[in-house]
């Protein structure tokens, strides 16, 4: 075997490493990005069960947030504030998630139904009076989407849990 056949050979098996290496690499980039949409999902569980935990355990805010969707008006200065932050923390959670599904960042979790919870609070009396109060917080994207769902049926958080 002369020289030239020895180099050929050579470049053949550095190519064949060299598309081994890449479909290796595509292979572990693809586990990695799903593995990265999953981890947005769990976060979003994560802080959404910080939120509403928070609300579970404490009855003044849990007293608030019902007043809140009763009788927005009728809360002092200090408890809109307090309903305010909560909701809007809640809302902006969302629309994380609704951005990262919008970029395929997003799997796991569906998330029409964690929009219908939010949509639920929102169609309360007084949950209307604050998404028109603050809908402008949010990106006009993710608003339309909300009213979308918000449009979707008349049931509030106040049905669903009602003693009825």
């Amino acid at each position: 075997m002369n020289w030239d056949a020895i180099g050929a050979n050579g470049e053949l098996v550095g190519a064949a490493a060299v598309v081994f290496t890449l479909a290796y690499l595509s292979i572990q980039l693809r586990r990695a990005r799903s593995e990265y949409t999953r981890n947005n999902a769990r976060e979003l569980v994560v802080r959404n069960n910080a939120i509403l935990g928070k609300l579970s355990d404490d009855p003044e805010l849990r007293d608030r947030q019902l007043r809140g969707m009763l009788d927005f008006e009728a809360l002092a200065t200090e408890e809109k504030m307090v309903f305010s932050i909560w909701m809007f923390t809640w809302i902006s959670n969302w629309e994380q998630a609704f951005v990262d599904q919008k970029e395929e960042s997003f799997e796991g979790l569906p998330l029409e139904a964690y929009s219908m919870g939010i949509a639920e609070v929102l169609r309360t009396p007084d949950g209307r009076k604050y998404w028109q109060i603050c809908r402008d917080y949010f990106s006009s994207e993710a608003a339309s989407e909300l009213d979308r769902v918000i449009d979707l049926s008349e049931q509030t958080w106040l049905d669903r849990f009602s003693e009825n």
